[in-house]
């Protein structure tokens, strides 16, 4: 069972420009971008043969991530637990981050 878990709460402006999110094969931004993200404590989990747990706070990634502006992030969170156990488990967080995601590069 492959299991993806996101959890955030956050709130995003946009100063100027065009963010446009999740592209086929990554992600582009254009224009400057502010993300004001606020959590309390996150718990991501996944258990199974090929689990996956990811948290992304305040995060702009994917697979090719392209910025054609400023990026200002400031993330502000509780306590982050991201578990996966199983087989092929993999667990990352991507707190206040801008490219690939931490899942991508293991």
């Amino acid at each position: 069972m492959k299991a993806f878990a996101c959890a955030v709460s956050l709130s995003v402006i946009l100063l100027a420009g065009v963010a446009s999110a999740q592209e086929q094969g990554g992600v582009k931004v254009g224009g400057d971008v502010q993300i004001k993200a606020t959590t309390g404590n996150v718990n991501t989990s996944a258990e199974g043969k090929n689990s996956t747990a990811e948290t992304n706070v305040g995060s702009v990634t994917g697979n090719n991530t392209v910025v054609g502006g400023d990026v200002k992030i400031e993330a502000k969170t509780g306590d982050i637990n991201t578990t996966a156990k199983g087989e092929k488990a993999k667990a990352c967080s991507n707190i206040g981050t801008v490219g690939t995601s931490a899942c991508q590069n293991r």
